[in-house]
């Protein structure tokens, strides 16, 4: 789970996708999502359990790569880095 103000210090920052190893923004059982939303309103992607254990330091670019699902708003995806 992120803090409140973090949707809105993104924004105010230029950050458009907000990738973190926890498995939701907002708290496991919450039913009103108010992180989701808020960072959707913000325009700012969320990549939810992202592991990058073992990616060395460096620029990288990223490719998501989500499966596309009739009606969802959210789903699995893969992610590709590559360095140029």
């Amino acid at each position: 789970m992120i803090a409140a103000d973090v949707p809105a210090w993104l924004q105010k920052n230029g950050v458009k996708l907000l990738g973190l190893d926890l498995p939701s923004v907002d708290e496991i059982d919450s039913k009103s999502l108010q992180n989701h939303h808020a960072l959707a309103q913000a325009g700012i992607a969320i990549v939810e359990s992202l592991d990058l254990s073992n990616v060395a330091s460096g620029i990288y670019q990223l490719a998501a790569l989500p499966l596309k699902i009739a009606g969802g708003d959210g789903a699995p995806m893969r992610a590709i880095l590559w360095r140029e």
